[in-house]
């Protein structure tokens, strides 16, 4: 059989030599220089990728820059015009007139023009401007001198100026500039009304010395910067009206700025367009990164993929080298084997007629030697027989023997107990018989009767007691009602008492606070009490605070910011709206992305399982030899169900892998290893201890 087994063999190695196919040379090579080329091909394009990259991060830090350039620009533009609003608002506030309203309607002069409004004065010099002309700042313009008497017949309700158009009159000479030098009219023709206003006005720096004073001609004023008027005996303090201060400055601070708001807004829109430019020049370098990224994703793999094509075709010239040499080999010791079989089989040929001769010879002592064991054991059986009854004897002698002597242990240990009971009975004995002897009846009957006699007074006495407690109990009881009820009808008046009293400490404690109020505004009580008889009721007033503190609070706290405050509050709800609305399509990818990975996810873990549970019912019976097994899926989610193992051997109709043996148990985990395995099988796999008992298998 051997001989046989070496020959089946050596045909299978020859017939595998001659199939094994060598490898082409030349393709391995072409590989080779493939793989070298996209090498190259992957480094150059990830330099181009790092290139970009620093490009792109550049760019990232020129668009952060131009965004805070564009924040800053619109902040400072922001509250430019906030604060010209605000001007505008104060302005138009002081243009309003509310007592001349009615009148100037009435002679259609609602639309005449005002002095300050044709005034453009030096700077420094609005204030001094301001305290000689004062309310005359708002004359009104007479184009027709014919109103002139309309206007004159009905008085204005408050102090009001007109004037007419007219030249400028001849000066007269003056020490010093005078103040009209400091005017200039858009329009010639307020000349002369400037020209009657400001007549001996002369315009001065500083404090005029008494010198300087005392040579003014008879009318003449100097006025300073500050607008303090002298003249030659007086001082006029200039103190500016609230509603008319700053108002011929204000012209000029609004034209610049307005001025300043228009160079803001083009700085703006510079800013704005450098960062579009930016932005745009941005999205273009991120789509050739992307592009890049992308090219080297495809010559990654087209290099992945070659490494692979050069890897098999390395490993399929190894293996080609490896199995001919070892083919080579076996053949040679099947040749050395097939030798030594042969030898082998010639001297094991000539030892089986020796022995076949040996045989015969001890056959024959063989069945002299078998008729003396038989006689032999005949005589040794019934020697046994012998022993063994006298054993059983001796063994009867002995235990009768202990049987005895027990008994006789007992029947002693029952004399003496027996003695002794007789030696107790005999001391009570003496005992009862000395207690006959003195009888102690009659004594013990006469202090029973004393007893029974002391007992008897006593609860007489007990009971007088218990009659004298239970009245005083019921009297007791009488007085608590008593009391309660007393207490009851009290405790309403010791509220009310306490009650009285903390509303006496809170009217003295008022009554002191109003009377050091009183003292400290040292107020006469007498007039006020007559006054406090015709004054209203408090309660009228209460409520007139009331009404006028929330209308004080109504209308809140003058914020001049609020503007500013409301266009940085709109660009940032702007910013954060964009953002929002950037989060919300980010969300709404990332929800499509979970969803398409769930789905994808869902259908390569079914498709999975399906073929692990297509392998596991293959090769289950061909390491059984028979049966079935599978995988069952428990839970409908397939993302979240778990897996259950079914396996039935040939024979058995088990409900759970639990009751195999611990073989079958392992020849099952082999074969759902193998099913796992064939999923991506390796060109070799090696195991190594899997089971001590199916180590042979």
């Amino acid at each position: 059989r051997g001989a046989q087994a070496l020959g089946q063999r050596r045909e299978r190695l020859e017939s595998e030599i001659h199939t094994l196919a060598a490898p082409d040379a030349a393709a391995v090579t072409a590989l080779d220089s493939g793989l070298s080329g996209r090498r190259a091909a992957v480094a150059a394009a990830q330099e181009t990728f790092e290139a970009l990259q620093s490009e792109c991060a550049i760019l990232e830090e020129r668009r952060a820059a131009a965004g805070e350039a564009v924040g800053a620009a619109q902040r400072e533009h922001a509250a430019a015009e906030a604060q010209l609003a605000t001007l505008r608002q104060i302005q138009a506030a002081a243009e309003d007139n509310a007592p001349l309203r009615e009148w100037l309607a009435r002679h259609g002069l609602e639309q005449a023009g005002r002095l300050w409004q044709k005034l453009r004065i030096d700077h420094g010099w609005e204030t001094a401007v301001e305290a000689v002309l004062r309310e005359r700042l708002h004359a009104l313009e007479l184009t027709d001198p014919s109103r002139l008497a309309a206007v004159l017949a009905d008085r204005p309700p408050v102090k009001a100026s007109v004037f007419e158009h007219g030249p400028r009159g001849a000066a007269a000479a003056a020490a010093g500039l005078p103040l009209a030098t400091k005017i200039h009219a858009s329009d010639p023709a307020v000349s002369g009304a400037l020209g009657d206003w400001l007549a001996g006005v002369i315009a001065v720096e500083g404090t005029p010395d008494r010198r300087s004073r005392e040579t003014l001609a008879p009318g003449a004023v100097l006025v300073n910067r500050e607008g303090h008027q002298f003249t030659r005996h007086t001082v006029s303090f200039h103190a500016s009206d609230p509603q008319d201060a700053g108002l011929l400055a204000r012209p000029a601070e609004i034209e610049e700025l307005e001025k300043r708001c228009r160079e803001l807004a083009a700085r703006v829109a510079g800013a704005e367009r450098e960062q579009q430019r930016i932005e745009s020049e941005v999205a273009e370098r991120s789509a050739t990164l992307e592009q890049v990224r992308l090219d080297i994703a495809e010559r990654q793999k087209a290099q992945h993929d070659a490494q692979i094509e050069h890897l098999k075709a390395t490993q399929a010239e190894e293996r080609y080298r490896e199995r001919s040499t070892q083919v080579r080999a076996e053949l040679a010791a099947l040749d050395a084997e097939a030798g030594q079989g042969a030898r082998s089989l010639a001297a094991c040929q000539a030892a089986q007629a020796r022995i076949v001769e040996e045989i015969a010879a001890k056959g024959n002592d063989l069945e002299a030697a078998r008729a003396g064991l038989s006689a032999a054991e005949s005589a040794l059986a019934e020697q046994r027989r012998t022993a063994q009854q006298a054993e059983r004897d001796a063994q009867d002698a002995v235990f009768g023997e202990r049987e005895c002597a027990s008994k006789i242990s007992e029947m002693d240990n029952s004399v003496r107990v027996i003695d002794q009971q007789i030696e107790h009975a005999d001391v009570e004995v003496a005992k009862l018989t000395a207690e006959l002897a003195a009888d102690p009846i009659p004594a013990v009957r006469d202090a029973l009767a004393a007893s029974v006699e002391a007992r008897i007074s006593c609860e007489k006495t007990l009971a007088q007691a218990r009659n004298a407690v239970e009245a005083a109990a019921g009297a007791l009881r009488e007085l608590e009602e008593a009391r309660l009820q007393v207490e009851s009808r009290v405790a309403p008046l010791r509220e009310r008492l306490s009650e009285l009293r903390l509303k006496e400490q809170a009217a003295q404690i008022s009554f002191d606070q109003f009377t050091t109020q009183l003292t400290e505004a040292r107020a006469d009580e007498a007039l006020l009490a007559t006054e406090s008889e015709r004054a209203p009721r408090p309660s009228t007033l209460q409520g007139e605070i009331t009404r006028i503190s929330q209308a004080i609070n109504e209308l809140g706290a003058v914020n001049l910011a609020a503007l500013e405050e409301l266009r940085s509050s709109q660009e940032r709800k702007g910013f954060l709206d964009s953002q929002a609305a950037d989060l919300e399509e980010a969300v709404g990818t990332l929800e499509d992305a979970i969803r398409r990975i769930d789905r994808e996810t869902r259908e390569l873990l079914r498709e999975t399982f399906e073929a692990v549970n297509r392998h596991f019912a293959e090769l289950f019976p061909t390491l059984f030899g028979g049966g079935e097994a599978k995988l069952i899926m428990t839970g409908e989610e397939i993302l979240d169900a778990g897996v259950q193992v079914m396996a039935q051997p040939p024979g058995k109709r088990n409900a759970s892998i639990h009751l195999l043996s611990g073989g079958e148990k392992a020849l099952t985990a082999i074969a759902l290893v193998f099913s796992l395995f064939q999923l991506n099988p390796a060109p070799f796999c090696l195991l190594d201890e899997v089971d001590a008992p199916l180590d042979d298998a």
